[in-house]
């Protein structure tokens, strides 16, 4: 019975750790937008420190960074029920 939970958990963990590969790629290819790069203008038109009524749009840059931390959130999530998974099947193995 020991080894049928631990062969289970290995596999519970291989899965998990498959599904946590997935998104730990997906948030590494999370692309800021190009108005991050370029502003809202094109090149050379960034905001002038020395003007005092200039403002910036800073919602690209927001919702990028929001994307780009539940992806990472997400793929935190999934390792951490993956190493669970192998810890609970060692366990079992070591108990068998």
């Amino acid at each position: 019975m020991g080894h049928l939970l631990a062969d289970g958990c290995n596999l519970a963990a291989a899965i998990l750790s498959a599904g946590a590969s997935y998104y730990w790629y997906g948030a590494s290819t999370v692309k800021p937008p190009p108005e991050v790069l370029l502003g809202l203008m094109g090149w050379g038109t960034r905001a002038e420190p020395t003007k005092p009524n200039v403002s910036v749009d800073t919602r690209p840059l927001v919702q990028f960074v929001n994307h780009s931390s539940t992806a990472n959130k997400t793929a935190a999530i999934w390792s951490a029920f993956a190493a669970l998974a192998w810890a609970v099947s060692g366990i079992a193995a070591f108990f068998n």
